[in-house]
């Protein structure tokens, strides 16, 4: 009976050890998956920064560009241009 019940014991403890390593090997995937899941998001992150940064440049842009426009349209205006007609009234319609 000695011998059974130290089998029975050995069994136990062979469990005991793989439980322990299966919820080891868990929460390290687990915190794998995570760290993953992280950087993920960071590089996503990075991704929608450097878009903002590229939108951001392209409306100074627009802007710089939009104020040559707007002298070069009053300076044709101010030299009675004969287009000042059209310019005025596309003035108008961009508000």
């Amino acid at each position: 009976m000695r011998a059974k019940f130290g089998t029975s014991e050995f069994h136990l403890t062979e469990r005991s050890r793989h439980s322990h390593q299966k919820r080891s090997w868990c929460v390290l995937e687990s915190i794998e998956l995570f760290a993953i899941a992280l950087i993920g998001q960071k590089c996503c992150f990075q991704v929608i920064v450097n878009k903002f940064s590229e939108f951001q440049l392209g409306i100074d842009a627009g802007q710089e560009r939009f104020q040559q426009c707007e002298k070069l349209a009053s300076k044709l205006i101010e030299q009675k241009s004969p287009y000042s007609r059209e310019i005025l009234e596309r003035q108008d319609q961009l508000g």
